[in-house]
């Protein structure tokens, strides 16, 4: 069997932005929004599994993805942390809710009703928070991976917007395969 080895291409201006903007978040985290970045520590060997989940990953190729994170931490914390990194997953908000990585949703009860003013300024909140907007979700997705954060989510947006209701739903799991 022949073995091939390529050399990575050059990144694009895109893709260095991606790298610039995610470092820079490691280094100086916001307390919600996108970029979301789940570090989980494996039981054995001080492994970690490291998923980010961003809308700008949208358009860019897979296989890059996993280089700039795995770059952008080496940058931010060190190429010790960096090498601990088992897994890395980068994805969009429908691409990790797809994995059933987001279960936990915060959203307006009664969308339909609200003026059209007041959705303006839900939807503003709910983009603050991190939700995502995409041709499979016209609305403003707000998915979490924990009920802790979806709770913290929706009692920000409640303080913000006291007059509209929120709630915190559920996904179902996936069908057994």
């Amino acid at each position: 069997m022949p073995v091939l080895e390529y050399s990575p291409p050059e990144r694009s201006p895109g893709q260095r932005k991606l790298l610039a903007d995610l470092t820079a978040e490691l280094r100086r985290p916001k307390e919600f929004g996108q970029p979301r970045v789940v570090i989980r520590p494996m039981p054995r060997g001080g492994l970690r599994h490291v998923y980010v989940i961003w809308d700008a990953w949208s358009g860019c190729p897979p296989e890059v993805r996993g280089e700039i994170v795995r770059e952008a931490f080496a940058a931010a914390r060190g190429i010790e942390f960096e090498q601990s990194i088992a897994l890395a997953i980068p994805a969009t908000v429908p691409e990790a809710v797809e994995m059933d990585l987001l279960r936990y949703g915060v959203r307006p009860e009664k969308w339909g009703r609200l003026a059209e003013a007041v959705r303006e300024n839900v939807t503003d909140a709910l983009l603050e928070e991190g939700a995502s907007v995409s041709n499979q979700h016209p609305r403003p997705l707000l998915r979490f991976n924990t009920p802790v954060e979806a709770e913290a989510a929706r009692r920000r947006l409640e303080a913000r917007l006291p007059d509209v209701e929120w709630e915190v739903s559920v996904a179902p799991p996936p069908p057994e395969a």
